[in-house]
């Protein structure tokens, strides 16, 4: 099962050139589902080794998506119409927890350590593939087939293995902790080579997303504050004397190129308000795609809160908050607090843009989750074999 989790996880990064005939994001959709389909029906045949940690807020969570997704198939069938983007957005979702309970049922601790080296060299040979990007020399898809025509996220100077450097800017950034834990040289030359793969993840020269800045300081922020906390104290002022700086010297401001108000509050604004009067229960997983693919609407909000607002509703966004507030709540040890670290660059993340629906992230993230929950202090019987 160990192989079989982690040929699913980092084998992601080149799906892409498995299934060249779908986007990106297509193909490390078909990549993950494939390997989750693989991995749970391979509990049929190998025995759980661990018991499971008990976990509440996931069980609510999923059930509240599957009612509202019960509930919305019912109410499209009986208009006369298929229901498929409910059930395919539940179905991705349903995934990720199987995804979650299989890692916390069969890996132990030393399984996380090697699945978080092969992590940390899966980042460093994306950032490889960036500085090849950017000097005209490796185009990722380009390179292996040149007649590729569903090249229409690689917008961005890199694009590393997501097509877009926006996205690719985030999700380096939440993995910038894989490089805290040993801090040898190796880790020390990664993190500089990180930061300045950040700074050329823009459209253009010179135009650095800002998530990937904010993401790379909440974490660092983060795991110092757990580690050396009058460093974090430090840290803090001098980031937060940058900022201010900054804010006040640049041409436009943090807050209003991160709005764009003729562009993201448009759209919040007319999704919040269409869902106004199913507020509770939300208009249905799936919905911002499915309005985005008929009209000129985007089909993705970009801040992940916002959306799930609207398609699972408040009760849908609380009980998705208390899945967030167990897990920060959650003692580790020292392996943990990098995954902890990790998910949390997630989370801040899914403010700027749509990490939680792009497959790459979403499965290193999910990863992460499962290990904090199997590592955790609390659950003294997470690695008490069942079997030998």
């Amino acid at each position: 099962m160990f192989y079989l989790i982690l040929i699913t996880l980092i084998g992601i990064n080149i799906a892409p050139h498995i299934f060249f005939k779908h986007n990106i994001w297509e193909a490390q959709g078909m990549w993950a589902q494939l390997g989750i389909l693989i991995c749970f029906s391979w509990t049929f045949i190998e025995k759980q080794k661990f018991e499971e940690p008990k976990n509440m807020s996931i069980g609510l969570m999923h059930f509240w998506v599957g009612l509202m997704t019960w509930v919305w198939c019912s109410y499209v069938a009986l208009k006369g119409s298929a229901p498929i983007h409910p059930i395919l957005g539940y179905f991705n979702f349903l995934c990720i927890v199987m995804f979650y309970r299989i890692i916390v049922q069969y890996l132990n601790i030393r399984d996380f350590m090697v699945v978080y080296e092969f992590l940390r060299y899966s980042i460093i040979a994306t950032l490889l593939v960036c500085v090849l990007q950017y000097f005209g020399f490796s185009q990722f898809f380009i390179l292996l087939h040149p007649d590729y025509q569903g090249g229409t996220f690689i917008n961005n100077l890199v694009c590393g293995f997501l097509g877009n450097g926006t996205h690719l800017s985030g999700f380096l950034a939440m993995c910038l902790p894989l490089f805290f834990f040993k801090r040898n040289r190796e880790d020390w030359l990664s993190i500089i080579l990180l930061l300045l793969v950040l700074g050329i993840c823009g459209q253009n020269k010179g135009d650095m997303p800002i998530s990937g800045v904010v993401v790379a300081v909440s974490v660092t922020l983060y795991y110092v504050f757990h580690v050396k906390r009058p460093l974090f104290w430090i840290f803090a002022g001098i980031i937060g004397l940058v900022g201010v700086s900054s804010y006040f010297l640049a041409s436009e401001g943090y807050l209003e190129t991160f709005l764009r108000p003729q562009g993201r509050l448009v759209w919040w604004m007319d999704f919040i308000l269409a869902a106004q009067s199913k507020f509770i229960s939300g208009i249905g997983v799936g919905s911002v795609l499915l309005t985005g693919i008929k009209t000129e609407y985007p089909k993705h909000l970009h801040n992940e809160y916002i959306q799930f607002l609207v398609e699972i509703g408040l009760a849908g966004l609380i009980l998705m908050v208390g899945v967030i507030l167990d897990f920060v709540k959650t003692e580790v040890h020292p392996l943990g607090l990098i995954y902890k670290t990790i998910f949390i660059g997630f989370l801040v993340s899914a403010v700027f843009t749509y990490p939680m629906h792009l497959w790459l992230p979403t499965m290193y993230a999910c990863f992460c989750y499962a290990a904090v929950m199997a590592l955790k202090e609390k659950n003294k019987n997470a690695f008490n074999p069942q079997n030998n």
